[in-house]
Parts: C-alpha cells; sequence; structure tokens
C-alpha cells in the first residue's frame, strides 16, 4: 500500500491523521510506502500532445515519471488522505492526477483496473466534500479502477473538532481484511 498525504500545508491536520494511520500501520507489522506531494518535484502539466494522448511527456523533467509513477505503480492499493478546499481537493492532488498522464495511455490503463483507492477526506465544514466524491465517481468509472472507497469527517483542532481515530482505525481494518 501506499499512502500519498496530498496536503500542501506541512504539519497540518493531514500530518496529524498520516501519523495516526502509520503508527497503525507500523504497530501492526503492516508494509505501506508513504508519498509526501509537497515532497516531490512536481510541475504543472503543459497539456502538450504527448501528455494528451498518454505518452510520456518529452517537454517536463520533474520526479513524476523518474520516480513517483515508477513508486505508485507497484502498489495495488492506494490510501489518500485529503483535505478539502473550497470544496476539492489540494491543488497538489489535482496536478498529481494531471501529471498520471501517462498511465492513462491505452496501453497502460490497465495498471487502474486492479488499483483500490481508499480516501480518508476531511474538511473544516460539513459536506464540503461533496465535488470531489463525484469527480471520483467520474475517475472510477473512466479509468476502471477496481474499487473506491472513502470516509468523510469535519476535522478543526482550533474549532474543537478532533479527528476519529476509531473510525480511521476501522477503515483501515477493513481495507486490510
Amino acid at each position: 500500500m501506499i499512502i500519498i498525504n496530498t496536503s500542501p500545508r506541512k504539519g497540518g491536520n493531514s500530518d496529524l491523521i498520516e501519523k495516526y494511520v502509520v503508527d497503525y500501520l507500523k504497530e501492526n507489522q503492516l508494509n505501506f510506502e508513504p508519498l509526501k506531494l509537497r515532497e516531490i518535484n512536481i510541475s504543472l502539466p503543459d497539456h502538450c500532445f504527448d501528455c494528451a494522448v498518454g505518452n510520456y511527456c518529452q517537454n517536463i523533467k520533474d520526479d513524476m515519471e523518474s520516480k513517483v509513477i515508477p513508486q505508485i505503480v507497484k502498489h495495488d492499493e492506494w490510501l489518500i488522505i485529503m483535505p478539502t478546499i473550497c470544496g476539492y481537493g489540494s491543488t497538489l492532488f489535482k496536478i498529481f492526477i494531471d501529471r498520471l498522464s501517462s498511465l492513462y495511455h491505452k496501453d497502460r490503463i490497465h495498471y487502474f483496473h486492479n488499483l483500490k483507492i481508499k480516501a480518508v477526506i476531511h474538511g473544516q465544514v460539513d459536506n464540503s466534500w461533496q465535488i470531489l466524491l463525484k469527480w471520483f465517481e467520474d475517475y472510477q468509472s473512466w479509468t476502471g479502477l477496481k474499487s473506491f472507497e472513502y470516509i468523510t469527517f469535519v476535522f478543526s483542532p482550533k474549532k474543537g473538532f478532533n479527528f476519529p481515530k476509531d473510525k480511521i482505525k476501522q477503515f483501515i481494518q477493513m481495507k486490510l481484511t
């Protein structure tokens, strides 16, 4: 499993959730690989012809095709930790998904057919994730994802909301059984 933290903010709510998940996985001696999007060199897509048809982009030299894509395709399970920002996922998440375009090529799209994505989605306002969930539904449809599951909750320590550790633990356990 790869744990993908999509938050651009270091030390924020997503990092607290990620630490809890990582500690749980370590305690139970379960294998995982962390990936914090803010720590990789990732460029905006240039939407060139190669990108548009799912080829490897010849114009962008960053970590996506040399390091990140080879890292993620080793896994058939992603656990995405993401905040909602104005109803959407983070800008880093959007760039990450756009930069996966080389996997959308007809000769490589099969990767998604065995991929299970689980998402821990949190926001400071209840139901701030509805647009994002619709997007994931569409993404699952056109990539042929094997499965997409999620949990959502309001999480804002400054406003007195704490994250539901038991709910997250149950969600992870469901994933691992």
